[in-house]
């Protein structure tokens, strides 16, 4: 880390109604090393140029860096040289950290939204009782006459004050309690070489893929997101007409579905087909850009 001459923590906040591209309304950035300035910009005062450095001396700290990187398209500001996503590397940490449960499985991933980061690390949110409220809110250009210029850029600056302190805890490593509060383990150093590798695909080419859009007609595209579940159990009972599922909808029974193999899919009792860990992710769309109509 002694190679950066600056070290910029940042965070913006954007609108992005109906999956569009962002519209960036504030941002605002520290240094964490050098004069330790910070510059608090809102809609109406970005320039032609990043107000910091983005060359290779300058390493760019956010948290879910996409997102950042599409409000630098959205600016036409040069993407920064060197970066750290602390979602992509916590999101590492935490995998590497879950426990085996008592049924022999391994325990399902704690959420990695950044609360949920800054509380793994011993952290609490400045603004934790307004943070979802007024993000849906920006998010889906429904902010103005409701919070003000003042609002937002100190709620951005929150973010910037408490990624300054994520991503200082995670250099140095922590104990972690998982979100069922049952298991202790040690979350490593962050290794910031190979974060920086990871960065080049989560910030800039994450950001220009979200930026071109899906090659599909949005509207087309949200009814199958909402109906995901229903395809998933269609396409399961083309090949098992037997399938049976609980009120909740999940797989109790089936041809090919065998409860002592952990609920997984494998060989059936006829041995026709193998769909070993079949699984389908349900994954809503967040925060994606795509072009609001293809003609």
């Amino acid at each position: 880390m002694s190679y950066f001459t600056q070290i910029v923590v940042c965070d913006f906040e954007y609108e992005a109604p109906g999956g569009s591209r962002p519209h960036p309304i504030a941002m605002v950035a520290r240094e964490l090393v050098g004069d330790r300035r910070e510059w608090r910009l809102f809609e109406g005062d970005f320039g032609l140029l990043p107000p910091f450095d983005v060359d290779p001396k300058t390493l760019f700290v956010s948290y879910n860096a996409a997102a950042e990187m599409g409000c630098f398209l959205a600016l036409g500001w040069p993407m920064p040289a060197r970066g750290i996503d602390c979602l992509v590397e916590y999101r590492a940490l935490i995998n590497e950290t879950r426990p085996k449960l008592p049924n022999g499985q391994t325990a399902p991933a704690p959420p990695a939204k950044f609360q949920h980061a800054l509380a793994a690390y011993g952290f609490t949110h400045r603004s934790a009782t307004i943070k979802d409220e007024i993000s849906v809110d920006i998010g889906a250009a429904r902010w103005r006459g409701k919070w003000s210029r003042a609002d937002i850029l100190k709620y951005c600056a929150d973010d910037v004050h408490h990624l300054a302190e994520l991503f200082t805890a995670m250099l140095g490593g922590r104990l972690q309690r998982f979100v069922d509060g049952a298991v202790r383990r040690r979350l490593k150093p962050m290794g910031t070489a190979c974060a920086q590798y990871r960065f080049r695909y989560s910030g800039p080419a994450t950001a220009r893929i979200q930026w071109a859009g899906l090659p599909m007609d949005v509207e087309e595209w949200l009814p199958i997101c909402r109906q995901r579940k229903g395809l998933a159990e269609a396409l399961i009972r083309k090949y098992d007409p037997t399938l049976k599922l609980d009120a909740s909808g999940n797989i109790i029974d089936g041809l090919y579905w065998n409860n002592t193999a952990q609920g997984r899919w494998t060989w059936g009792k006829h041995g026709a087909i193998n769909l070993h860990d079949f699984s389908s992710k349900k994954t809503s769309p967040g925060r994606g850009y795509a072009p609001a109509r293809w003609k």
